[in-house]
């Protein structure tokens, strides 16, 4: 098996792994039993949901300069503030997200699947 070194996304140092996953994941090296893989595939696409949300705030934010919180309740306030703080700080982490999240879903339903059937 080659090498597949992490891959710096963005322009921060944000590291994502997921081509790494999937050859590991292909190869059998990467195992993991049905509950752990399913609990963490759930974590993995309500971030993904959670990633998907951010952008379209920042695309309705940059769309519409005058955009205002008024009449937000403090909850969805804070989630703009939020997806918009975080698309200024680190551009184009959320987009490499909607790239790579998928990567380590698929990984993991291959590493379940190893583990029901075990390869050879």
């Amino acid at each position: 098996m080659d090498f597949i070194p992490a891959q710096k996304t963005g322009t921060d140092d944000t590291v994502f792994a997921g081509d790494a996953f999937l050859e590991l994941a292909a190869s059998g090296a990467l195992v993991l039993d049905p509950a752990s893989a399913d609990r963490l595939i759930e974590e993995l696409r309500a971030t993904l949901d959670l990633v998907r949300a951010r952008i379209t705030v920042n695309e309705m934010f940059a769309t519409r300069p005058r955009f205002s919180l008024d009449g937000l309740s403090p909850e969805a306030a804070d989630a703009v503030a939020d997806a918009v703080f975080a698309g200024q700080v680190v551009p184009g982490r959320m987009e490499a997200s909607l790239t790579e999240l998928p990567k380590y879903i698929r990984a993991l339903e291959m590493a379940k699947r190893t583990w029901l059937h075990p390869v050879e």
